[in-house]
């Protein structure tokens, strides 16, 4: 979104909340519409505008949208639907049926975020001799609630605009390599 699209949609800003706007000088104006402008300038403008009318639309305490709120209407009509840790389970389940002889195969089927969290596809083989009893509770429990982690970890990396997760990657693994 470019800042005249951004300008824009603080207009629209405007016309929902005035009393809020009211108070605002032509310097805080601008610097709102450049902050817009940056905050979603990998967003096309007519995607960041619905997400702002979806907010207005269901707004009930007329207070004006926060930056993150937007991108949080934006994700929701935006991105699918994650698996779930009882669907994830369910995908290693089935890959440690055939863990004995096909592990490696079946590893290859899992999405990356459950691969993540089983490791190696040695451990698809590993947890296919374990009683079915102890691969149903113990097993289950602690990978459901690893997966909720990984997953609640990558929601929150996706919510920093992709501008500042590649800077904050670049300065990562530069600390990394202090290490």
């Amino acid at each position: 979104m470019t800042q005249r699209e951004a300008a824009a949609v603080m207009d629209v800003l405007t016309v929902a909340y005035p009393a809020f706007y009211a108070k605002q000088g032509d310097g805080e104006k601008l610097n709102a519409v450049k902050l817009w402008a940056t905050m979603f300038a990998d967003y096309p403008a007519a995607v960041v505008l619905a997400a702002v009318q979806a907010f207005i639309a269901t707004d009930e305490k007329g207070f004006p949208p926060a930056i993150g709120q937007i991108m949080a209407k934006i994700r929701i009509a935006t991105e699918p639907e994650g698996l779930t840790e009882q669907s994830a389970w369910a995908l290693v389940k089935r890959a440690v049926k055939n863990g004995l002889y096909g592990y490696r195969e079946e590893w290859d089927k899992l999405p990356p975020e459950v691969q993540s969290v089983v490791h190696a596809p040695e451990v698809l083989k590993e947890w296919a001799t374990i009683d079915e009893g102890e691969l149903d509770t113990v097993v289950a429990s602690n990978f459901q609630r690893s997966y909720r982690t990984v997953a609640q970890r990558k929601a929150e990396i996706e919510k920093i605009p992709a501008q500042a997760r590649t800077l904050l990657s670049g300065f990562a693994e530069r600390m990394a390599l202090h290490d």
